[in-house]
């Protein structure tokens, strides 16, 4: 039937040689399968120790975070207690002075009052002598 030709030849070999080739890919895969799944942990453990230092790195930010807030916090309690420390201290020096101004104010009227009635007795005493 088939002439067994130069070209019938080199086709025979060329498929021979394509098994061979396909074969040998095949062995090779199966052959590097192990490595390629130890390859395979070693990237999941490393993804899952990224993961953990990730996790202990916000949850050190956090932290962090959450002292900075408390510090802030406190600063802003502690300016509030000294403003209204301050503002009692005023209050108090004003009502101070409030009350000597009023004291001032009753013992100057007082004074003017009877330095008035003084004057008064006086007239009264300077006219009952002539």
């Amino acid at each position: 039937m088939f002439k067994n030709d130069d070209f019938s030849v080199r086709q025979a070999n060329a498929k021979a040689s394509r098994t061979q080739l396909l074969q040998a890919h095949r062995a090779a895969a199966l052959a590097a399968a192990p490595a390629q799944a130890e390859v395979m942990r070693e990237r999941v453990q490393l993804a899952e120790a990224r993961k953990a230092r990730h996790e202990i790195r916000d949850e050190r930010r956090r932290v962090e975070k959450a002292h900075m807030a408390s510090q802030t916090e406190k600063a802003l309690r502690a300016a509030h207690e000294a403003a209204v420390a301050l503002a009692a201290e005023e209050a108090a020096l004003s009502l101070k002075e409030a009350q000597a101004a009023m004291i001032k104010a009753i013992v100057t009227d007082h004074a003017e009052r009877k330095s008035a009635r003084d004057l008064r007795y006086a007239n009264r005493k300077a006219a009952a002598r002539r």
